[in-house]
């Protein structure tokens, strides 16, 4: 606890993931960051969620380039897969809220899927390590070996 910023750092699981929540003086809002490190575990998925009170009308926003934004109107429908409601998130994502233009934003620090399952919620795909293709289309074993590292402001 500082004059400036008030931290929390917590683990979740056995050590795979390493949380730090961050209260700003300024008022600025929270920061939350996840460290998550999967290199040593196998068939393990690491996803985040975050679920507001926002009415975003099935709107999610990703940044492409940090130049633009793409809007993505996540369909509510119970036929298609998942996947299909996840985008790529090169570094980061927001939702707004429609009625007061409130903004949930989140930065990472590599490239993620992002997607929104529900009205108001926000997902994010934090790591992966499969040992067997897991039948979503790519026809391949998934190993990914970065440690990921999202920050909600």
């Amino acid at each position: 606890r500082g004059p400036f910023v008030q931290s929390a750092h917590t683990l979740v699981g056995s050590a795979n993931v390493a949380r730090v929540a961050k209260l700003t003086g300024d008022d600025m809002g929270l920061i939350v960051e996840h460290h998550v490190d999967v290199t040593a575990q196998s068939n393990e998925e690491w996803i985040v969620r975050y679920d507001t009170d926002y009415q975003t009308g099935r709107t999610l926003f990703t940044e492409l380039n940090s130049w633009t934004t793409d809007r993505h109107i996540i369909r509510d429908d119970k036929q298609v897969p998942v996947q299909t409601k996840y985008y790529p998130m090169p570094g980061g994502a927001f939702i707004e809220d429609a009625n007061d233009h409130r903004r949930f934003s989140l930065q990472a620090g590599q490239p993620c899927g992002v997607g929104s399952m529900s009205e108001g919620s926000v997902e994010v795909m934090l790591d992966r390590r499969l040992t067997r293709d897991d039948a979503r289309g790519m026809n391949e074993v998934s190993w990914c070996s970065h440690i990921a590292c999202i920050s909600t402001l």
